[in-house]
C-alpha cells in the first residue's frame, strides 16, 4: 500500500495535485477547529468567554487555512509569504506579551490548571476566579491571612501561570492544614492546656468523611492527606512552652474556625485559673467571701455608746 500511494500522488495532474491539497488543509481546518472548540466547551462554563474563544479560534485557524490555500494555488505568492513571514516574526518579538497571555490561556484550558469560582493564588496573588479571560484572569481578590474579600476586583496576565506558582485551593475537598500557636508561661499547667485544646479541636476541626475519603483515593496522585487530621504539638521556646495546633479546615471557614477555638480557648484558659496565671472563677468567689468575712466592723458611734 506505501508503494501505490506515493506513485497514485505521482501521476496526478498539477491542477489535480493542488486540489487535494487543498482538500487536506480544509479538512485539517475542520478538525482542528471541532476539537479546540470541544476543548473549550467542556473547560468555559462563561457564556461570553466560550464565545469569544469560538470567535478568535475560527478566525486565526481561518486566516492560517486562506494563507495555506493562497500558496498551494499561486507560485508567485510564495516570495509575499516569505516577506509575511518576516513581517509576522517582527509583530512576535513587538507584542509577545500577548501571544504569551493567549498561549497561557490555552495552557489553562488543556491541563485544566482551575476553573471559574475556584480558588486559586497565582505569585502572591489570592483570590476567587470569576472569569478566565483569552489574555487575563479576572480574580476577586481575599486577604493574605483570611477569607474574605477585600473588595478589589484584579486582572492577573494569563502569562503569569508561566513565571510563578499556581496554588489552587478548590482542587480536591477544598481542605488546607491550618496552624495556631498558643503560648503557655512554662511555670503553668501546660498539659491542662494541650488536654483542652485537644478537645477544641475534636469539636471544631473539620471531619473527613467515608464519601470524601473514597475520593481521596481518586485524587491521591494529586494531593495527599496524611495523619490525624488535628493534632496538637508542644515545644519549648525560650521561657515559654508553645502549643502548635494543627487541624483540616475547609478553605472557605479558615477565619470563622480559627476564631472559634481561640475564644474557646480563652474561655476555658479563664475558668481554669492555672494556665493563665488569673485566678479561676471559683478560687475568686472564695477570695470575695474571705476578703468579706476579715474586714473589720465600722467603729460604734458616740450616739450609739450614750444609748
Amino acid at each position: 500500500m506505501s508503494d501505490i500511494v506515493p506513485q497514485w500522488l505521482l501521476a496526478l495532474s498539477p491542477v489535480h495535485s493542488r486540489i487535494f491539497e487543498s482538500l487536506l488543509v480544509v479538512l485539517l481546518f475542520v478538525v482542528v477547529r471541532s476539537g479546540i472548540l470541544r476543548l473549550v466547551g467542556n473547560r468555559v462554563s462563561d457564556l461570553r468567554a466560550r464565545l469569544a474563544w469560538r470567535q478568535s479560534v475560527t478566525f486565526v485557524l481561518f486566516v492560517l487555512c486562506a494563507l495555506l490555500l493562497i500558496r498551494i494555488w499561486f507560485v508567485w505568492f510564495q516570495s509575499i509569504l516569505t516577506l509575511l513571514s518576516v513581517v509576522a516574526a517582527a509583530l512576535v518579538i513587538v507584542s509577545k506579551e500577548l501571544i504569551a497571555n493567549f498561549t497561557s490561556s490555552g495552557i489553562i484550558l488543556w491541563r485544566a490548571l482551575f476553573e471559574v469560582g475556584d480558588r486559586i493564588q497565582i505569585g502572591k496573588t489570592t483570590g476567587d476566579v470569576v472569569e478566565i479571560g483569552l489574555f487575563y484572569i479576572t480574580l476577586a481578590e481575599t486577604g493574605a491571612g483570611g477569607d474574605e474579600a477585600t473588595g478589589r476586583i484584579v486582572k492577573v496576565p494569563n502569562s503569569s501561570i508561566l513565571g510563578n506558582e499556581v496554588a489552587n485551593f478548590s482542587r480536591g475537598l477544598e481542605l488546607v492544614w491550618h496552624e495556631i500557636v498558643v503560648p503557655v508561661a512554662a511555670d503553668k499547667n501546660w498539659q491542662r492546656a494541650r488536654v483542652i485544646a485537644e478537645e477544641l479541636l475534636e469539636e471544631h476541626a473539620a471531619k473527613i468523611t467515608d464519601k470524601e475519603r473514597r475520593k481521596l483515593l481518586k485524587l491521591s496522585e494529586e494531593i495527599m492527606y496524611t495523619g490525624k487530621p488535628a493534632r496538637v504539638y508542644v515545644r519549648l521556646a525560650g521561657e515559654k512552652i508553645e502549643l502548635t495546633l494543627r487541624f483540616l479546615v475547609k478553605i472557605h471557614k479558615r477565619r470563622v474556625t480559627e476564631h472559634r477555638i481561640w475564644e474557646g480557648l480563652l474561655t476555658r484558659f479563664t475558668e481554669e485559673g492555672d494556665i493563665l496565671g488569673t485566678p479561676s472563677k471559683k478560687e475568686a468567689a472564695e477570695g470575695k467571701s474571705e476578703a468579706a468575712a476579715a474586714e473589720p466592723t465600722a467603729p460604734e458611734t458616740a450616739e450609739a455608746k450614750q444609748g
